[in-house]
């Protein structure tokens, strides 16, 4: 047995290896396939490494942009690095957003604070800049707020949490509901760089580009509940803070611009798992079996894989965010209410 091991190894051993994509491959990728998503790279590389702005009291403040844009991406193989691009551009957003706000205020010669400050860019044309002195209150006081069967698999982190999300509270969660949008944007716009990576066997290539995109796609419901909920808190338990962000106006056009924007990447994600995985596999001649809004599995000749369209955690929220419960906030801050894209309850 220790023969036929080591005479496989020493074969594997003297095949050519595969070359092993670059950054310019990176790069490549998302000019072609994403490039609303590939200026978040652009922007930030084109910063100066040190970054100076003027602050209100007459003085000057300064930080640094060294993050590598390439920082969160698996080179290993083509497959691995499209599968590592929403990633990078999820992490690679929240770098932005701090750190484009420090260039629009130098920019433009704005005096700013040195309290909160977000850039907030969700599409080429709608960006939005944030700049406060207002001490918002930490996210993670909604973990004793959060009924139990609304505990969703991001609670843990970006509620009960340690990390800046918690922190900067309504601000944070905003950050985070944006680079989420990116992550996913991403992956929607790379269906046809997924597809064209190698020859799809039993429809491999497909099944793993919806399931990334879909684990993206529930975060939408997710961070539009812990927004909201921050919010109601805020209203009941804070409401001179509640009164400021509402008279600040920044929050219902972050908020909005987000998730409408979300929104419709959501609406071409529907279309995939309700029709276009029927057409495309017809394309390629693979076979499918699905259960309509539970499962789709790919393959043929009896041996099937495939993935959950959409987990507990949708139907958790389903009920609380079509219900009437955010009705004042939607009313008081401009908040536009919910719209469903997915497959209703």
């Amino acid at each position: 047995m220790r023969q036929i091991v080591t005479g496989v190894f020493m074969y594997l051993s003297l095949m050519p290896a595969q070359a092993q994509p670059g950054r310019e491959r990176a790069r490549e990728i998302l000019q072609k396939h994403a490039a609303t998503e590939y200026e978040i790279l652009r922007r930030y590389e084109s910063l100066p490494e040190n970054l100076t702005r003027p602050t209100k009291n007459g003085g000057t403040i300064t930080s640094t942009a060294g993050n590598d844009i390439f920082m969160y991406v698996n080179f290993a193989t083509e497959s691995s690095l499209l599968a590592s691009l929403d990633l990078n551009i999820h992490e690679l957003n929240h770098a932005l957003t701090n750190a484009w706000f420090w260039e629009w205020a130098r920019v433009n010669k704005i005096a700013a604070g040195t309290n909160l400050n977000y850039f907030f860019y969700i599409k080429p044309g709608t960006e939005f800049a944030v700049d406060t002195e207002l001490s918002l209150f930490p996210s993670s006081v909604l973990k004793d707020v959060i009924p139990p069967h609304q505990k969703t698999f991001r609670f843990d982190t970006y509620i009960a949490g340690t990390t800046s999300t918690q922190g900067h509270g309504l601000l944070g969660l905003l950050d985070e509901f944006n680079s989420y949008l990116h992550g996913f944007k991403t992956s929607m716009l790379l269906r046809d760089a997924f597809l064209s990576s190698g020859n799809d066997l039993k429809g491999r290539n497909y099944a793993d580009w919806l399931m990334g995109a879909g684990t993206s796609m529930e975060a939408y419901y997710e961070f539009r509940f812990f927004i909201l909920e921050y919010l109601l808190y805020a209203r009941v338990q804070h409401p001179e803070l509640y009164k400021n962000i509402k008279n600040e106006g920044w929050v219902g056009k972050v908020f909005n611009a987000i998730s409408e924007e979300y929104y419709e990447h959501i609406k071409r994600w529907q279309y995939e798992v309700t029709e276009g995985y029927a057409i495309y596999a017809k394309k390629v001649s693979i076979e499918t079996q699905s259960i309509p809004g539970t499962k789709i599995m790919f393959g043929g000749s009896g041996s099937f894989s495939g993935f959950i369209v959409l987990t507990e955690d949708y139907y958790r929220l389903f009920d609380v965010l079509q219900s009437g419960r955010y009705n004042i906030l939607y009313s008081e801050l401009g908040i536009k209410p919910f719209r469903e894209a997915c497959f209703g309850k």
